[in-house]
C-alpha cells in the first residue's frame, strides 16, 4: 500500500514536470515564432522601402533625363502614374513661371516611389542654362567699379515692368577679367565673378553681395561690333523734333540742340558716326512696334541734362553698340550723363563706360570697363540670359529626399 502511494507521487510529479517543460517549449516557441514574424515584417519593410526609394529614383532618373536630353515640352508630356516590376513611381513638375517661390527659368520634379505599403520621395530642381547673350548686368573687361550707394539687382521682364522693390531679383550678376570694386554701401544682388587673376575688392564698410565671390577660370573674350552697313545720307542738325525711322538709317552726324528732340521709331536700324545731346535736348526711342538697334563709330555724347527716353517693355527691344575705342589716340568721346531711365543694353567694348547717378538702367552693360557712379542703380533683366525662340538646356540645380511630411 505504501508503494502504491509512493508511485503515484512520482508520477504526478513526473506529470507535472512534464507540462512545465511543454509549456516552457510552447513559451519559447511562442517567442521564436513573434521574433521571426517581427523580423520578416522588418525585413520586408526595410525591402519595400529600399525598392520604393530606388523606384522613385528610377522615375526622377526618367523625368530628369527627359528634360535635358528632349527639352520641357517632351517632360510634360511624361503620363504618370507608372509601373515598375511590382511597385507605381510618379513625378509632379511645377514650372518656375507657376511659382513665384521657385523663379523663372527653373523647374521642381518631385518623384515618388511606391511598394508594397512603403512611400518614398525625391526632389530635385533643374534650371535652364543661359544660352543669350547677356549674363551679366555689368561686364568690364578691365575692372568694374560701383561707387558708393549703387546698387544692382533684377527683374524679369516677362513679368511686367521693374516692380520697384530692391532687391527684384538675385540676378544681378556681375564679371571682369580683372577687378571688381565696391566702395562704402555698395549693393551687389548676385554672384561677383572677377577674372582668373582677379580679386573682390571690398573692405569698405557696409558692402554687400548676395551671390558667390570666385574668380573665373577664363577670360571672357568680348566679340567687336559688327556694324551693318546702311548707305550714308549726311548730317543732320535738330533743333526742333525729328523722327528717324522705322527702317535703316546712318547718319555721319547728329547734333541735337537745346530744346531739340529726335526721335528714333522701330522696327529701326539706326548707324549714327558722331551723336551730340546737348545740353536741355531730348532723344526718344520708341520701340513699341519694333525693336530699335543703335550703332555709334564715334564719339557719342549725352550730356548733362539732356534727357533720354525709351520706350520699351523688354531690354532686348532697345540695343545700343559703340565701337569707340577710349584709349585710342586721339581717343573718342563717349560720355552717358543724360537723365534717363534707360531700358535696353548698352555694348561698347572698347570703351570705359561710366553709368552717371542720374541714369538708372534697365538691361545690361558691356564695357572695357565700367563705372556705376555713386546712387545709381541698374537693374538686370534676367529675359536677355535666354535667346527667344531657341530652347535653352537643363541642369539639375539641387537633389534632396523627401521627408515624410513632405511624401
Amino acid at each position: 500500500m505504501q508503494r502504491t502511494k509512493t508511485a503515484k507521487r512520482t508520477a504526478g510529479s513526473a506529470l507535472a514536470h512534464a507540462t512545465i517543460m511543454v509549456l516552457a517549449l510552447a513559451a519559447i516557441l511562442t517567442a521564436i515564432f513573434r521574433i521571426t514574424t517581427a523580423e520578416y515584417v522588418r525585413s520586408r519593410q526595410w525591402r519595400d522601402e529600399t525598392r520604393s526609394f530606388y523606384i522613385a529614383e528610377a522615375g526622377m532618373n526618367e523625368a530628369l533625363g527627359t528634360l535635358i536630353v528632349e527639352g520641357k515640352a517632351a517632360l510634360l508630356a511624361l503620363s504618370y502614374p507608372r509601373t515598375m516590376g511590382s511597385g507605381t513611381y510618379s513625378v509632379d513638375v511645377v514650372l518656375g513661371e507657376d511659382d513665384p517661390i521657385l523663379l523663372d527659368w527653373r523647374i521642381r520634379l518631385s518623384a515618388f516611389g511606391a511598394e508594397g505599403r512603403a512611400r518614398s520621395g525625391i526632389q530635385v530642381v533643374a534650371w535652364a542654362i543661359p544660352n543669350g547673350e547677356y549674363t551679366f548686368a555689368a561686364f568690364g573687361e578691365d575692372g568694374v567699379l560701383l561707387n558708393s550707394n549703387a546698387y544692382i539687382d533684377s527683374y524679369d521682364s516677362n513679368d511686367g515692368p521693374y516692380p520697384g522693390l530692391e532687391p527684384s531679383g538675385y540676378f544681378g550678376n556681375v564679371g571682369s577679367n580683372e577687378d571688381i570694386e565696391l566702395d562704402a554701401n555698395a549693393q551687389i544682388y548676385g554672384d561677383t565673378v572677377p577674372g582668373p587673376d582677379g580679386v573682390l575688392i571690398d573692405s569698405d564698410p557696409n558692402t554687400y553681395v548676395f551671390g558667390a565671390t570666385s574668380s573665373a577660370d577664363e577670360d571672357v573674350v568680348l566679340d567687336p561690333v559688327i556694324v551693318p552697313v546702311v548707305p550714308p545720307t549726311g548730317f543732320m542738325v535738330v533743333a526742333g523734333t525729328q523722327t528717324l525711322g522705322p527702317g535703316s538709317v546712318h547718319k555721319t552726324a547728329i547734333s541735337v540742340k537745346a530744346g531739340g528732340l529726335l526721335k528714333l521709331v522701330g522696327p529701326a536700324v539706326v548707324v549714327i558716326d558722331d551723336l551730340e545731346l546737348l545740353s536741355n535736348s531730348n532723344l526718344v526711342v520708341d520701340a513699341t512696334a519694333g525693336p530699335v538697334e543703335i550703332y555709334g563709330t564715334g564719339d557719342f555724347e549725352l550730356k548733362s541734362n539732356s534727357s533720354v527716353t525709351t520706350l520699351a517693355d523688354q531690354a532686348k527691344d532697345i540695343s545700343v553698340f559703340l565701337t569707340a575705342d577710349t584709349d585710342a589716340s586721339p581717343a573718342k568721346v563717349v560720355s552717358l550723363n543724360s537723365n534717363s531711365q534707360f531700358t535696353g543694353t548698352i555694348y561698347a567694348p572698347e570703351a570705359d563706360l561710366t553709368l552717371k547717378s542720374n541714369f538708372n538702367l534697365f538691361g545690361a552693360v558691356v564695357g572695357e570697363s565700367v563705372t556705376l557712379a555713386s546712387n545709381s542703380a541698374l537693374h538686370f533683366d534676367e529675359d536677355l540670359m535666354y535667346l527667344d525662340g531657341i530652347e535653352p538646356e537643363y541642369a539639375q540645380l539641387s537633389w534632396r529626399v523627401l521627408s515624410e511630411q513632405e511624401e
